[in-house]
C-alpha cells in the first residue's frame, strides 16, 4: 500500500534522526595568535553544547587527513549530537554553522568534508544497502547524491561512487548472474564511499567538500533542504518498494545478501583483525582499537554497549598500552587531547563526573573531579585548565577552583621556582588583551598587551628581573 504524502512527512519528522561530522580549520592570524588558535576547537565545541543542549556531550577529534591552509592553523572534526529531522532543527544548524565562520574565523577547504548521518528505527545494514541500490538505479537520485549547484560531492579518494555505477551497469545487462555477482561483490567496501553503512549503524552520506563560505548562508540552507528531501526519499524506498527494477525482489535480495555474510559495511573488529592478521591477542577484548595520535604506544579502546532507541551505537572508551595493560579503565564517555597531543583526557559523565588524564611524556595517570572540558594539564602542580561557557579557569584534583572561570583563554602554564603562573587573555573594552597571572589570580604582567607571543623563552629572564624584552614592549597598549 502506498504511503500518503501526509503520512510520509509525519514519519519523516517523527521517526528519522540525523547527525553530522564537520571537518574544518581555524585560521591563525587576525583573530587568534599562535597559542590561542589551538584552544578554539574547544571553544567551538562548548558553543555547540550551549546552542543545542545535547542529552549526551559530543566531542571534536584531531583529524590528520585535514590539510589547513597554513601549518599554524588549528584543525578539527566536530561530531554533532543526535538531532531530529525537521525544518526547525535544520534552520538552527544552518544559523550555527554560519555563525562559527564569523565568530571563530572557521573555514573549510578541499580537504574538509561534511558527512551526514541518517538513522531510523530498527535500521540495519541490509536496509542501508537496499536504499543505496535504489539510489544507484535512479538517475535523478544518483545525480542528487553527487553534486549540488556547482559543488561536486564525489571524490575518488574521499567519496567514491564507482560501486553504484557498477550496480547500475549490472542491471542494464539484464543478466541475473551478473547482477547477483555485482550486488554481492559490492556489499561492503572501504569507508571512502559516497554512501556507506557507518560502523555506528547509520546511513552515512559523505557530502560536499568546501561548501560553506563566510557571507553565504543560502548555500547552507539549500544543502539542508537537499538533506530533508533525501530523508523523504529514503522513507519512500523503505516503505514503498518491493523490487530492484522489477528484476530482484526485496525478499530474495534480503535473503541472498544476508546469507553471504560478507558485509564490509560491518566494520572488521579488532577481534577479527587479531585472529586473521596476527595482531596481539589482547585486542580481542575490545570492539574497536585505535592508536592515539601523538602517542604511538598508547591505544584508545572501545566497548560497544548496543544501540539506543534511535539506532545509534553507545560505547565506553579507555586507554591501554601496546602490550594491552589497562592505563585508564573503559568507562569513559568522551575523549580528547591537548593542542600538543601530549596529554590525553577521558571524561566520565554522570552524578560523579571525572576527567582521567594520561601524560604521554611520562606515562603517568591522574584524575580530576569535574565534568568540564579540559584543555591543559600540569602534573607538577596537579592542575587542570578547563573551559566552561566559553570561559577558561583552573581547578585542582578535587574540582576546587584555583583560577576563576573568567578568562577568554589560558594559553600557557608557566612554572618558575616552585611556583606556577598562567598566560591569559581577557576581553576588555579595548579588545582581547593578554598578560600573566599567579596562583592567586593576581597580575604579574598586566593584562594590557595585544599579544604576548611565545613567552616561555623570556619568562625566566623576566622573573630574574632582567626585563621582558623588546618583542612585547613594542606592542604594548
Amino acid at each position: 500500500m502506498k504511503t500518503s504524502k501526509k503520512r510520509l512527512l509525519e514519519y519523516t519528522s517523527g521517526e528519522f534522526k540525523f547527525g553530522w561530522e564537520l571537518e574544518g580549520c581555524v585560521r591563525e592570524g587576525a583573530m587568534w595568535d599562535a597559542q590561542q588558535v589551538q584552544d578554539v576547537p574547544d571553544m567551538i565545541l562548548q558553543d555547540y553544547h550551549e546552542t543545542f543542549q545535547p542529552d549526551k556531550p559530543t566531542e571534536w577529534v584531531y583529524d590528520t587527513t585535514i590539510q589547513p591552509d597554513k601549518r599554524e592553523d588549528a584543525i578539527l572534526e566536530l561530531k554533532s549530537s543526535i538531532l531530529p529531522v525537521d525544518p526547525g532543527t535544520f534552520q538552527k544548524v544552518t544559523k550555527w554553522l554560519y555563525k562559527i565562520m564569523d565568530e571563530y574565523d572557521f573555514y573549510i577547504n578541499d580537504s574538509c568534508g561534511f558527512h551526514i548521518h541518517i538513522s531510523w528505527p530498527h535500521i540495519s545494514p541490509i536496509d542501508i544497502y537496499w536504499v543505496t541500490c535504489h539510489i544507484a538505479l535512479d538517475p535523478k537520485l544518483f545525480d542528487k547524491m553527487l553534486k549540488f549547484q556547482e559543488i561536486i560531492f564525489e571524490s575518488v579518494g574521499m567519496a567514491n561512487a564507482d560501486f553504484m555505477r557498477e550496480i547500475k551497469s549490472a542491471f542494464e545487462s539484464k543478466s541475473e548472474k551478473t547482477i547477483w555477482a555485482t550486488l554481492i561483490g559490492n556489499y561492503g567496501g572501504d569507508k571512502l564511499r559516497n554512501i556507506r553503512n557507518h560502523p555506528q549503524g547509520t546511513f552515512e552520506w559523505r557530502g560536499p567538500r568546501k561548501f560553506i563560505y563566510p557571507g553565504d548562508i543560502e548555500t547552507i540552507k539549500k544543502m539542508f533542504t537537499l538533506t530533508y528531501n533525501l530523508v523523504q526519499d529514503i522513507n519512500r524506498i523503505l516503505e514503498n518498494t518491493d523490487s530492484l527494477n522489477g528484476i530482484i525482489s526485496r525478499e530474495e535480495f534480503y535473503k541472498q545478501i544476508t546469507n553471504e555474510k560478507r558485509s564490509a559495511f560491518k566494520k572488521i573488529t579488532p577481534r577479527k583483525a587479531g585472529r586473521e592478521y596476527g595482531k596481539p591477542p589482547w585486542m580481542s577484548n575490545y570492539d574497536e582499537v585505535d592508536v592515539v595520535e601523538g602517542a604511538p604506544d598508547v591505544w584508545k579502546v572501545t566497548h560497544k554497549l548496543g544501540k539506543d532507541q534511535y539506532g545509534y551505537e553507545q560505547y565506553k572508551v579507555g586507554l591501554v598500552n601496546k602490550y594491552g595493560k589497562v592505563l585508564i579503565p573503559v568507562v569513559g564517555d568522551g575523549f580528547n587531547q591537548d593542542a600538543q597531543l601530549q596529554t590525553i583526557f577521558i571524561r566520565k559523565f554522570g552524578d560523579n563526573p571525572v576527567v582521567s588524564v594520561y601524560d604521554a611524556k611520562t606515562g603517568a595517570v591522574d584524575s580530576f573531579k569535574t565534568g568540564s572540558m579540559p584543555t591543559r594539564y600540569s602534573a607538577e602542580f596537579e592542575l587542570l585548565v578547563i573551559i566552561k561557557n566559553n570561559k577558561y579557569g583552573v581547578i585542582g584534583r578535587e574540582g576546587q577552583i584555583i583560577i576563576p572561570v573568567e578568562y577568554s583563554g589560558i594559553n600557557q602554564i608557566l612554572p618558575y621556582n616552585n611556583q606556577v603562573y598562567f598566560l591569559v587573555t581577557k576581553i576588555t573594552p579595548d579588545g582581547k588583551l593578554a598578560g600573566v597571572i599567579d596562583m592567586q589570580n593576581k597580575p604579574i604582567i598586566p593584562i594590557q598587551y595585544e599579544s604576548m607571543g611565545e613567552v616561555q623563552m623570556e619568562w625566566e629572564k623576566f622573573m630574574k628581573g632582567e626585563g621582558w624584552g623588546s618583542k612585547v614592549n613594542r606592542i604594548r597598549k
